[in-house]
């Protein structure tokens, strides 16, 4: 068995952080959101829809920058009382910054 040549791993190297989302993309999610799933009891799953994000009162409201961004961002709702619970943010860092790409395979 051989292990296949990789670069060295660099633990100190910082990775590129993904932002978070703006203000305005959570705003948005929660006056415009089209998608809505019920998760459990009182709790509401929030997020837009790609055709809702072309649209021009969208296209008006957020850069397209924001758009792209809200299409990774929802938002676990509880409308009795209003309450926002959670954002959940599904983005994920660039496939060069993940760390642990760099660990060695193993040849078969």
């Amino acid at each position: 068995m051989t292990i296949a040549a990789v670069p060295p791993l660099r633990f100190w190297a910082a990775t590129a952080p993904v932002e978070p989302p703006s203000g305005a993309v959570v705003a948005a999610i929660l006056a415009f959101g089209d998608l809505c799933e019920t998760v459990d009891e009182g709790l509401v799953l929030l997020g837009l829809s790609p055709a809702r994000l072309l649209r021009e009162d969208m296209r008006l409201l957020l850069d397209r920058d924001e758009r792209e961004r809200a299409l990774e961002v929802s938002i676990l709702w509880r409308p009795a009382p209003g309450q926002m619970v959670r954002v959940i943010d599904s983005a994920q860092p660039p496939a060069a910054d993940r760390r642990l790409s760099g660990f060695p395979r193993l040849a078969a």
